[in-house]
């Protein structure tokens, strides 16, 4: 079998230069080999091809980014382009198995005016758009049959350059992948169209080739994967990926250049702990015995986990540990983990029933309930009990009998300095294809009594990364950041009866100069299945020259997240946003880990008879701050639990143009979602989850 796929592949890469002719003499002498006794692996890896998909190079394959992976990639490359010699950046996301997204910003020069005459060269294209595979469920995947998938690049915005819809069916074979498919180009431009085909071969861990067909081209191309060695990224070298391709068309084309390069990195979205790291960190944990504490070092326990204002105490013969998540601020499960661990230490032969509960702001968000010998099995064993009171997060308690706490310290809250970057960045305009201005975001959030804060938020801008865009007299000017106390609010919140319902009050400053105050409410259902949420403000802006209407936004919205479906949700939110247009937003957001990534439309217009906007995006949001941290008895420094970022365009409409000012929500801090483990309160969530807790105590130093 070696010996004919050695003819074949002489035949395919025949060429008249002595560069093609001798790389594919190589390629067919590594098939001709006899490797299978020594290194074999079992995948072919996906790049991001410079066309807006994942695949070998120039062609997609059936398959699709694997479920929470990230690729960024980037191409000298633009094919089909008048000028396909260029700038190809991508990020390509793995968002659910089977589905991936892909965003891609292309051009030809990144600096250059186009709304200049004769400032950028003939034929420079700026594009920026999105492109989507599935792979189908098919029943015969499961015996190792033809993976199928159907896709389309260059979605979104009234700019349609590269567009092409195609299906594609995929067999691996081995170390063998074998692509065919046929595609249907909607614009001139589209490289993909008509029927492709490509067959890659992977004998090295470090090496992959590939041989490529489109409507009549062919392209060859080499893949390496070079070795992440070093220590400090040793646990990570299986997540962390990164690639170095080198294609080369076997023809002259106006398709494409003769020969171009392109790298990449692969990374995971769940940044609480690669694949291989979580593997380890079980391993470790088997072996581990959580360590018996004296109950006079109880309170140093606790403090060295974060813990500086903890109380315990007794509610009839239940004991009762009350913390808050300050000390960690990725994920309430986190918090409870350590928590727990340090529980049983003090009880470490004891079947205890106990209940522990979890406060953010001095308020009761969340309680994990059941007996020490349920928890010692899960903690120390990774096992759940069949006797005894099952370990699980259940509704805060209402009505219960009180607590003897037998401590007499005074239960206080510490006060927080959160750091955060801000950016504000212009994406494949006319103006520029990538502008940016940077800046540091303070937040200071000082406690007052229980569930109420004052919120000082400062903004200073760096000057550090600045694209010349935003300098004097360019055309960005008057959007770079500035120097500014954005926000001075005093907050209320307030636990309602019946469930997990929640209420907050703000007043003060918004936006520097817009006093007002602001009513958000949220309650949820069926163990977090289901939430609601209403959001009322009014707001005037104090400049007494300035003439601005007075502001009233109010927004209704309802989230479904599936009860078997921790790390998928939906959103549908509607109403009047803050610039006084009416409208809806659409949001699907994808979990993976504690980050988050959401694919959104919004619709709105500002008068009754008025045009509406159409508004599609991609959000990422994720924590920027250590996992764990103790910080100071009295002040905690860190990062944000959520930063936010997001690239949207306009759709559904003739022109690309940017349109400010559609959709705003106003900005009174961290969002009551944010503040109740980012919308991740319900018992389902929790619940699905409780492996974390023995993680998160074992892995915290």
């Amino acid at each position: 079998m070696a010996c004919s796929i050695s003819r074949i592949a002489n035949a395919v890469f025949l060429a008249n230069d002595q560069l093609t002719r001798r790389l594919a003499m190589t390629i067919s002498l590594i098939l001709a080999a006899d490797v299978g006794a020594q290194i074999r692996v079992p995948t072919q890896e996906l790049h991001l091809s410079p066309q807006g998909y994942s695949g070998i190079s120039m062609t997609p394959s059936a398959r699709v980014l694997d479920h929470g992976q990230l690729t960024i990639a980037y191409d000298q490359q633009i094919p089909g382009a008048q000028r396909p010699s260029g700038y190809n950046y991508q990020v390509g996301l793995g968002l659910f198995p089977g589905f991936e997204f892909v965003g891609r910003l292309a051009t030809n020069d990144l600096n250059c005016n186009m709304f200049t005459p004769e400032s950028c060269p003939p034929a420079t294209i700026r594009d920026i758009s999105a492109s989507v595979k599935w792979t189908l469920p098919l029943p015969w995947k499961i015996a190792g049959g033809p993976s199928i998938a159907v896709g389309a690049t260059d979605l979104g915005g009234a700019a349609t350059l590269f567009r092409s819809y195609y299906v594609v069916a995929s067999q691996r074979m081995r170390d063998f992948e074998l692509s065919l498919g046929k595609a249907q180009a909607e614009v001139p431009m589209a490289a993909l169209r008509g029927w492709f085909g490509s067959l890659s071969y992977r004998p090295f861990d470090w090496a992959q080739f590939g041989a490529e067909h489109i409507d009549g081209r062919q392209w060859i191309s080499l893949k390496l994967f070079p070795t992440l060695a070093h220590e400090v990224v040793a646990e990570w070298s299986n997540a962390l990926t990164p690639y170095f391709v080198v294609t080369r068309s076997l023809q002259e084309s106006t398709l494409t250049e003769r020969q171009w390069i392109g790298f990449g990195i692969k990374v995971p979205l769940d940044f609480s702990g690669a694949p291989n790291q979580i593997l380890k960190r079980t391993e470790a944990m088997a072996s581990r015995t959580i360590n018996p504490i004296d109950l006079s070092a109880f309170r140093e326990a606790l403090e060295s986990r974060g813990f500086y204002f903890a109380k315990w105490g007794l509610a009839q013969d239940r004991v009762v540990l009350r913390i808050d998540q300050t000390g960690h601020p990725w994920n309430l499960l986190d918090a409870a983990g350590n928590a727990l661990g340090i529980l049983l230490g003090v009880y470490h032969q004891s079947g205890q029933p106990f209940r522990i509960e979890i406060t953010q702001h001095g308020l009761l968000v969340a309680v994990l309930s059941g007996d020490l010998a349920c928890a010692r099995l899960l903690m120390q064993e990774g096992s759940f009990c069949d006797t005894g009171e099952a370990l699980s997060f259940i509704d805060p308690p209402v009505g219960l009998p009180s607590v003897q706490w037998k401590d007499d310290k005074i239960s206080l809250r510490r006060a927080e300095l959160v750091f955060s970057p801000t950016v504000t960045t212009a994406l494949g305009t006319e103006i520029g294809a990538i502008d940016l201005d940077t800046g540091l975001n303070v937040n200071a959030l000082i406690p007052l009594w229980t569930g109420s804060y004052v919120d000082v938020n400062r903004v200073i801008p760096l000057g550090i990364i600045r694209s010349e865009d935003f300098a004097p007299g360019r055309q960005l000017f008057d959007s770079r950041i500035l120097a500014t106390t954005n926000r001075k609010m005093v907050h209320q919140i307030v636990a309602l009866p019946f469930g997990q319902n929640y209420l907050r009050t703000s007043t003060g400053y918004v936006q520097s100069s817009w006093r007002g105050w602001q009513i958000d409410a949220i309650a949820y259902a069926q163990g977090g299945e289901h939430r609601v949420g209403l959001s009322l403000g009014r707001y005037q802006f104090t400049e007494p020259a300035a003439n601005a209407p007075t502001r009233e936004p109010m927004l209704f919205s309802w989230r479904y997240a599936p009860k078997n479906l921790s790390w998928y949700d939906a959103e549908f939110q509607t109403g009047q946003f803050w610039g006084g247009d009416r409208g809806y937003t659409v949001t699907q957001r994808f979990w993976q880990g504690d980050t988050s990534v959401a694919l959104y439309l919004r619709r709105s217009k500002m008068e009754r008879q008025g045009p509406t906007v159409s508004i599609a995006g991609v959000q990422v949001q994720m924590p920027l701050t250590p996992r764990s941290q103790t910080g100071f008895r009295y002040i905690n420094l860190r990062g944000t639990s959520q930063w936010t970022y997001a690239v949207e365009s306009k759709v559904l409409d003739k022109d690309n143009r940017l349109t400010p000012g559609y959709g705003t929500i106003p900005k009174t801090g961290d969002s009551l979602m944010q503040l109740l483990n980012r919308d991740r309160i319900g018992t389902d969530y929790l619940n699905n989850n409780l492996h974390r807790l023995r993680i998160a105590y074992f892995t915290q130093e």
